[in-house]
């Protein structure tokens, strides 16, 4: 994953799996992609492309960030 994806990448991959935490929490998962249009969190790319589950493991590993993120 270091090799092949650049600081972009990662960053908006990181911002979209904490939006989806934050859209699954809300319950309104069917909003993700107006929300990540939004970019709240700042990814480098404007919008999500494609399906989001295809981001499930990274959200998955992220679940911590975002608890930390959110509490503090």
């Amino acid at each position: 994953m270091l090799i092949t994806f650049e600081y972009e990448d990662v960053d908006s991959l990181t911002a979209w799996s904490l939006n989806f935490w934050d859209l699954f929490f809300k319950g309104r998962l069917d909003e993700f992609y107006v929300y990540t249009a939004q970019n709240i969190r700042g990814a480098m790319h404007e919008n999500c492309g494609g399906n989001y589950l295809w981001i499930l493991p990274l959200c998955v590993c992220n679940l911590p960030l975002w608890v930390i993120h959110t509490v503090s």
